[in-house]
């Protein structure tokens, strides 16, 4: 049930004050997962008082609000809960109306705020995501200990912090996972995120074998899907053994990582298990930096690789590179890409062999190109890759889907309303 407004919370509450209502048409019986999010006031979470111990089956919840009301702990006190999505900046805004007008980070200050966010027990899933990296953070990220110790059946676990106006702030994965203990392991863990702003010391995670993000690693084999983060500042010049790297990791199947680990990533056995592979750099510090990378590769090296997104804003990214992942993953279904295309012969002749893709996020063209010049770009792509579904760009809205008609000589292209696709 997704709640945006005031009166959805007023008529919820109603709905649960009814009695001898048959089971057909019981709220609590069929209520499973809560979202709370839009145009809802603080001022009007007082229903939550009453709603959330009714809610006798609910075991999943997304709030996204951009704050944090007083009565917050009403829903780590409910027993089935068991999935937890925070996915709002509440970090960056106060924790009550009336804290409005103190200072950005005046938030730290109570611990108890940072409890209610984070008391929850005997989860199976857990995300937190916010644009708005405050300072202190790491100090009261370690509150996280306790939430992961008090669920030893966890499944998932998403971090994704980022400072958007202050980056210079990062957090440590490494500290959150140190603080568990050298024993500590989640034997259903499959997905562990860490991402955003965050510094895990990828030097010492790549040199020392006792580093506290490897140790874990090493502890929970069962992770399938695995993503951290890459800081602003340049964290190349350590190199990890292929072999050391693919015993580290026997299960996993989805990795995000950054570029200076993937020349071991794709001369290791892990390489022919990925099915996703992300570079998380958000920027390269030197010319061709993918290039070692393209080298090491054969056709085929990722034989199973499904998506490839390469976050970084690249204008230096050659064709021989982007070809070359092109001839290592001929299956590749899904291609994201952040570069200046020039040449748009020589980036069509690249995806020549890319038979499978079916959708590509990449940069529109520069203000000096024209929506028809765009849309023909697509035709183009859509010729070259002949099972192309979709294309998207990273600025906002931009999502064009591919027509095909038996009858037509060639595919057409349709813009699609963002917000009511993903809606």
């Amino acid at each position: 049930m997704n709640l945006s407004g005031a009166a959805h919370l007023e008529v919820l509450a109603e709905r649960l004050s009814v009695k001898d209502v048959p089971d057909s048409l019981s709220v609590p019986i069929h209520l499973r997962c809560l979202k709370l999010g839009g145009s809802i006031e603080n001022s009007s979470t007082h229903h939550l008082d009453f709603i959330v111990p009714r809610l006798t089956h609910l075991n999943c919840l997304y709030w996204q609000l951009d704050f944090v009301p007083d009565n917050f702990y009403c829903f780590s006190a409910s027993s089935q809960l068991k999935s937890v999505h925070l996915l709002a900046d509440i970090f960056s805004s106060a924790s009550s109306d009336e804290d409005e007008d103190e200072d950005e980070d005046s938030w730290i200050a109570p611990t108890v705020a940072n409890n209610r966010i984070l008391a929850f027990t005997n989860l199976t899933h857990f995300s937190l995501k916010s644009e708005d990296l405050p300072y202190g953070i790491g100090d009261h990220l370690g509150l996280l200990t306790s939430l992961l110790q008090s669920s030893p059946n966890l499944e998932s676990i998403i971090l994704d912090i980022q400072g958007t106006t202050h980056s210079e702030r990062t957090y440590s994965p490494t500290s959150i996972l140190k603080s568990l203990g050298d024993q500590f392991v989640l034997p259903h863990l499959h997905t562990l995120h860490m991402l955003g702003d965050t510094d895990p010391d990828w030097f010492g995670f790549v040199t020392k074998p006792t580093h506290h993000l490897r140790a874990f690693l090493a502890r929970n084999t069962s992770i399938r899907d695995l993503a951290i983060g890459c800081p602003l500042e340049d964290v190349s010049g350590g190199e990890m053994d292929p072999d050391d790297l693919s015993q580290l990791l026997p299960s996993v199947k989805r990795l995000a990582c950054p570029f200076f680990l993937c020349e071991a990533v794709v001369t290791s056995e892990l390489a022919s298990r990925l099915e996703s592979l992300v570079i998380t750099n958000q920027e390269f510090y030197e010319d061709n930096p993918l290039g070692s990378v393209a080298e090491a590769m054969g056709e085929d090296t990722l034989p199973n690789l499904r998506k490839l997104a390469i976050w970084a804003d690249m204008s230096n990214l050659g064709i021989g590179e982007l070809r070359a992942f092109v001839s290592a993953a001929r299956e590749l279904e899904e291609l994201e890409v952040r570069i200046e295309v020039e040449d748009y012969k020589e980036f069509l002749s690249a995806l020549s062999g890319a038979e499978n893709i079916r959708r590509i996020k990449m940069n529109k063209p520069g203000l000096g190109a024209s929506v028809t010049e765009w849309e023909t770009l697509m035709v183009e792509l859509a010729e070259t890759c002949p099972r192309l579904e979709v294309v998207t760009t990273h600025e906002e809205g931009g999502l064009w889907k591919v027509v095909r008609a038996v009858k037509l000589d060639k595919p057409s292209i349709v813009k699609v309303d963002f917000y009511a696709s993903a809606s």
